[in-house]
């Protein structure tokens, strides 16, 4: 699945659906935001039926950014049933973003069951890890 640009008019949806959602808060102007949303997509793809992906740009709904207390970029908040129950603010990696998702899903990491995605270098959750 790939990131879907959030707004005023599909948050609350997104928010009612029954897969948790994983949300980056980032700026079209700051390089750290953009492969922040490089590594989204990875995510979003290897864990598609699993995990909603999506990101809010500054620039075009500052609304949502002040609704959850975001004043640092890029930010990433984990949301179930509606509500954020993880965040991480500042700068983050694959390998960061990845265990802020297996730490959400309540899985241990171990590097053993990482698979290599043959179109990246990042290492990957795939679907069979959770």
């Amino acid at each position: 699945m790939i990131p879907v640009r959030v707004g005023l008019l599909n948050m609350e949806t997104l928010l009612k659906e029954e897969l948790p959602l994983m949300l980056l808060f980032c700026a079209g102007y700051n390089s750290n935001s953009q492969r922040a949303k490089g590594y989204l997509a990875e995510i979003g793809e290897a864990l598609d039926k699993k995990l909603l992906v999506g990101y809010v740009d500054i620039d075009y709904c500052p609304d949502i950014f002040y609704d959850y207390d975001v004043f640092e970029i890029p930010t990433v908040i984990m949301f179930e049933c509606g509500k954020p129950i993880m965040r991480h603010e500042g700068y983050i990696d694959p390998y960061k973003m990845r265990a802020l998702v297996r730490k959400f899903y309540g899985v241990l990491p171990d590097v053993s069951e990482f698979k290599l995605d043959p179109r990246s270098d990042l290492w990957l959750i795939m679907p069979d890890d959770l």
